[in-house]
């Protein structure tokens, strides 16, 4: 019995992956009508393509990799949002956060420091940080995007420009 007992505390912590990055492949419109997803090139770096489902007609192509992100597509495919909402790298080296893309190209990325007031303010793990709260999961309503930092600060932006509409400092409740 204690063999077994020490067999499972030696090989539980390879089992829980708790803290690893993650990778994703794929990421699909809310319509489920295209999806942009990983596509192994010959040298083995990760080339990105967003399809039609249907047609099986590929619309962009793109030569990053974009597995980190979290990746929202607009129901028309026109729009791609590119989320680094679970960053590997380091918060101090000012990453790049927020990208914004229009037909293929890219039209606007936000740096970590032009989303928090105080770029150390963000959720700090061994392997990577976050700097979004809330809502999960992240969509876009009507061309626009809205999320909240822990900084508590409530942002909308609009896809098709990638501006920022609003942004505002969410007030916690007086005491009466």
């Amino acid at each position: 019995m204690k063999l077994v007992l020490l067999i499972l505390l030696l090989f539980v912590p390879l089992l829980v992956r708790a803290d690893e990055p993650r990778y994703t492949e794929s990421f699909t419109s809310p319509n489920g009508k295209y999806v942009f997803r990983s596509k192994p090139n010959i040298q083995g770096d990760k080339n990105w393509i967003l399809i039609e489902k249907d047609t099986k007609k590929v619309l962009y192509e793109f030569d990053e990799s974009f597995g980190y992100f979290t990746v929202l597509v607009s129901n028309d495919g026109k729009n791609l949002v590119a989320i680094d909402d679970y960053s590997i790298r380091k918060s101090e080296d000012d990453p790049e956060v927020l990208r914004f893309f229009v037909d293929g190209k890219e039209v606007k990325a936000y740096k970590l420091s032009e989303v928090l007031e105080t770029p150390q303010r963000v959720k700090q793990t061994v392997s990577h940080f976050l700097w979004i709260k809330k809502p999960f999961p992240l969509t876009i309503s009507d061309s626009k995007l809205a999320f909240t930092t822990y900084e508590q600060s409530n942002f909308v932006f609009n896809i098709n420009t990638g501006e920022i509409l609003k942004k505002e400092k969410e007030t916690s409740p007086k005491p009466n």
